[in-house]
């Protein structure tokens, strides 16, 4: 499951093409029902071949049969149908987008959970040794003086030691975070 999810914003070409499949959907709605309303077609009668044909007054012209439904509905069924798999390869293609940005966004928080979980064990490791340099500098600091001039020399050398140490482990610490820091800077993704 992912930990962020944003909201998709609607897709342009999604809006256009279901804005056409509704008025295409209406156009062939009110074709059919426009023909359920039309008289049955009447049956065509043949007059006998004995009689002559009707005379016909010079400014009419027969009916016309009415026309096929069928016929008329044809491309705009199939004009629907392309419009229909165009949005449904337009919806499929967001999903898939979707899909990739959470898997990515998994990716980046589990990656950079375990480099804060790496980093926050190298920040305990030396803080104890730290510690430990402390508790060596107290006790130096504690041990009874011996002979004034050499146990001076030896505290001093001691503390220049751990001193020395000290300073060695922060300077390791810092290009630790700043590696991690490069790191971290490289891993995000371009957009």
């Amino acid at each position: 499951m992912p930990l962020f999810r944003r909201r998709s914003e609607p897709d342009s070409q999604v809006a256009e093409l279901t804005g056409q499949l509704a008025a295409l959907r209406a156009r062939l709605d009110a074709i059919e029902e426009a023909a359920t309303r039309l008289p049955p077609p009447r049956p065509m009668v043949t007059p006998p071949a004995t009689a002559p044909p009707a005379p016909t007054s010079p400014g009419t012209t027969p009916p016309l049969p009415p026309p096929s439904v069928d016929a008329l509905t044809a491309p705009l069924r199939q004009a629907l149908d392309e419009l229909s798999a165009r949005f449904d390869a337009a919806e499929q293609e967001r999903v898939a987008d979707r899909d990739r940005v959470d898997t990515r966004l998994t990716e980046l928080s589990t990656t950079l959970t375990d480099q804060l979980h790496e980093l926050s064990g190298g920040l305990q490791t030396q803080e104890e040794r730290l510690a430990a340099f402390r508790a060596e500098l107290e006790a130096l600091a504690a041990e009874p003086p011996g002979d004034g001039a050499t146990d001076l020399d030896e505290l001093r050398a001691g503390q220049a030691r751990i001193a020395n140490e000290v300073a060695r482990h922060e300077i390791a610490f810092h290009q630790e975070l700043a590696a991690l820091a490069d790191r971290l800077g490289r891993q995000r993704p371009t957009r």
